[in-house]
């Protein structure tokens, strides 16, 4: 299970990886790249999600409006304003990161069953084989 490094809390949510959740992660992560703070967020919230994600997106959300609310007002000095940004990019950041090396694992596991029954079908496959006989047509 994922766990976000929070500095007070650790925060604990399982994902079940999905071909459409991995693409949405990775479009998360090239918006966030682009500094779209926003769209990075609303990506993120279409991934099939549990209550705990749910929360720590809307979390992120609330921190990034409020930013945006109090550099809008111009009551953000601008040191202030470039670390709070960073600070809301980085927690964003972390929380992509997070579902990503959840996936990674799961998408682990999900390689090592398939190749187990990949072997095992052609183990059977040749036992099945192996007790024929050759047919002589002629």
């Amino acid at each position: 299970m994922p766990i976000l490094r929070r500095k007070q809390n650790p925060i604990k949510f399982y994902i079940k990886w999905s071909q459409e959740n991995s693409d949405l992660c990775n479009q998360a992560h090239i918006a966030i790249s682009s500094a779209d703070l926003e769209g990075s967020l609303k990506i993120l919230s279409k991934i099939h999600q549990d209550k705990v994600l749910r929360e720590e997106i809307s979390h992120l959300s609330s921190r990034l409006a409020k930013y945006q609310q109090e550099k809008n007002q111009g009551t953000i000095r601008s040191e202030e304003d470039n670390v709070r940004f960073n600070q809301i990019s980085e927690s964003i950041l972390n929380l992509i990161t997070t579902i990503s090396d959840g996936f990674d694992h799961e998408k682990g596991d999900h390689q090592k069953i398939f190749e187990y029954l990949n072997k095992r079908y052609e183990n059977r496959l040749q036992q099945k084989l192996s007790n024929r006989q050759p047919i002589n047509l002629t």
